[in-house]
């Protein structure tokens, strides 16, 4: 079931725009970061507004909404499922979609197993911001540390 989509927008001053017509309309909005801006829909699955810069190719039109602040296409959806093997089924077997998420490359692409977690990976059009990212994410403990490992002789390396 979808819990989420994520519309793209060119700024932060179109998330400025939207934060008090939306308010105005009586939508319950809260600015998630300084990059988002998600809101809830009274039909079910919430809504986010997502800076995603200007240079997109799809720009919604309404005479109410200067250009520069119309909604850009989508980001992404976040989905939940309570049987998540089933999910496939739909946009593989009546769709025709091929099976995109979970089939490799998988989390080892941008870096081998052993090091994941060690650094933030951003995808390309978010490496500008990765100064402002970094500062808002929390450091978490790495659960790996101090346990012992071997290396690929069966001996015990240091982590």
């Amino acid at each position: 079931m979808v819990h989420r989509i994520a519309s793209a927008v060119a700024s932060q001053a179109t998330l400025d725009f939207w934060q008090p017509r939306l308010r105005d309309e009586g939508v319950t909005v809260d600015r998630v970061a300084a990059d988002a801006l998600r809101l809830a829909d009274p039909e079910g699955p919430g809504h986010e507004l997502v800076v995603a810069g200007p240079d997109r190719p799809l720009r919604a039109e309404h005479p109410e909404v200067p250009a520069e602040h119309a909604l850009a296409g989508l980001v992404g959806v976040r989905a939940h499922g309570a049987a998540p093997e089933r999910s496939g089924e739909v946009p593989a077997d009546v769709l025709g979609a091929t099976r995109i998420a979970d089939d490799g490359p998988g989390f080892t692409r941008d870096m081998p197993a052993e090091e994941l977690g060690s650094r933030v990976i951003l995808p390309a059009w978010l490496e500008e911001h990765r100064a402002g990212v970094e500062a808002r994410l929390t450091p978490l403990p790495d659960p790996r540390a101090g346990t012992p490992r071997e290396d690929a002789g069966g001996r015990a390396v240091a982590s």
